[in-house]
C-alpha cells in the first residue's frame, strides 16, 4: 500500500511560491525621430513601468534587455536574441514588458510565443499595461482581447510602413 502520511500535509507558503527570475525587455522602433526620443525617454519609461510591478508582485528582476530601433515586426533583435537564450539557459523564468507592442508587432508570433513557447519552457508572461500576466487566472475574454490587441498591433505597423514609405517618395 502506498504511504500516505505526506499526501494531506499543507504546504507551507515558501513551498508553495515559485521564485520568479525575471528580464525585462524593451524595445524603442527606428521610425522614431530623435527630437521625439528626447522628450519622451521611451526605454526609461518602460523600465520604470515594469520594475515597479515586479517590486509589488516581489519578483527579482536580474537582466533588462533593451532594442533601440529596431521594428516589432522581426524578432531578429539582438536583445530579444539575448533575452529567449537566458530563458534557455534557466537564467530568468520571467519575462515583464511594458505592453505587447514592445515585445512584438507580428501578431502570428505573438500568438505562437504567449500560447506555446513560454508555457513549454515554464516562463511567467506579463504585460503591465495590459494586465496580463500567465500566473493570474485568465478568462476567455483577457485572452480574446490579447489576440486582438496583437493584431491591431500588427496592422499599426504596417499601415506606419505604408505612410513612411509613400512620404518618403
Amino acid at each position: 500500500m502506498a504511504k500516505t502520511s505526506n499526501r494531506y500535509r499543507k504546504k507551507d507558503k515558501q513551498e508553495e511560491r515559485k521564485i520568479f527570475r525575471a528580464g525585462i525587455y524593451t524595445r524603442l522602433s527606428n521610425e522614431r525621430t530623435e527630437s521625439h526620443r528626447a522628450k519622451s525617454y521611451s526605454i526609461e519609461s518602460q523600465i520604470y513601468y515594469c520594475e515597479d510591478y515586479a517590486k509589488k508582485e516581489n519578483i527579482e528582476v536580474v537582466e533588462v534587455y533593451k532594442d533601440y530601433e529596431y521594428s516589432g515586426t522581426n524578432f531578429d533583435r539582438p536583445a530579444y536574441q539575448q533575452m529567449m537564450e537566458d530563458v534557455r539557459s534557466g537564467k530568468i523564468n520571467c519575462i515583464i514588458i511594458r505592453d505587447l507592442s514592445r515585445l512584438g508587432r507580428e501578431h502570428i508570433e505573438m500568438g505562437r510565443l504567449i500560447d506555446k513557447v513560454f508555457p513549454f519552457l515554464g516562463v511567467r508572461f506579463i504585460s503591465v499595461t495590459d494586465k496580463f500576466d500567465t500566473e493570474k487566472k485568465m478568462n476567455s475574454n483577457k485572452s480574446f482581447e490579447v489576440m486582438l490587441k496583437n493584431i491591431i498591433n500588427d496592422m499599426y505597423s504596417k499601415d506606419i510602413s505604408t505612410k513612411i514609405i509613400s512620404s518618403k517618395h
